[in-house]
Order: structure tokens, then sequence, then C-alpha cells
């Protein structure tokens, strides 16, 4: 994993995230992933693997510290915002 966690408690997340987003997710270059729709896939996985879960903020801190970027986009109505991690796409099972 690159970069480094954001806040103290994060690190201890890092085997969970590590063990569940490869599962779940894949890079590709232009590809956006809802952010919330990421974190329920990764949450799912854990815990149909027996793994505890992770909380929200530490699962987009750690997944930001991997080298994905979050932004923001507008959805169609070009107003409303909803946050995405560029350069993942969600594997469909």
């Amino acid at each position: 994993m690159t970069g480094s966690p954001q806040r103290p408690g994060d690190a201890e997340y890092i085997p969970l995230l590590e063990h569940a987003l490869p599962l779940v997710a894949r890079a590709e270059e232009y590809a956006l992933v809802d952010a919330r729709r990421l974190y329920s896939a990764v949450n799912d996985r854990l815990r149909a693997d027996g793994y505890s879960t992770l909380p929200y903020g530490a699962f987009t801190r750690l997944v930001r510290a991997t080298g994905f970027p979050r932004r923001q986009v507008p959805n169609a109505e070009g107003f409303r915002l909803w946050r995405a991690f560029e350069h993942l796409a969600l594997i469909e099972t």
C-alpha cells in the first residue's frame, strides 16, 4: 500500500482493505465508482469472509492513500454532487 494513513487508528484497517478491495474492484484508467457503492461492496465482502467491517472515514482515507483520488461528480441534473473514486471499477459478480 502506497502513502500513509491519515489518522493513527487507520493502520489497523489496512489488512482488511488489502483483503477485500482487490476482490470487489479493479483499476481502470478512465473508471469512476461511487464511493458508497464501493464501501458497501468492500464491507459485504469482509462480512462474507468472516471479518469485521471498516468505518467509512477510515475506508475513504485508506483508498485515497492507495493512490485512487476521490472527487465530487455532479448528477444528471448537474446540481447535486456525489463522491466517487477515480480509476476504480467494481467487479461484477
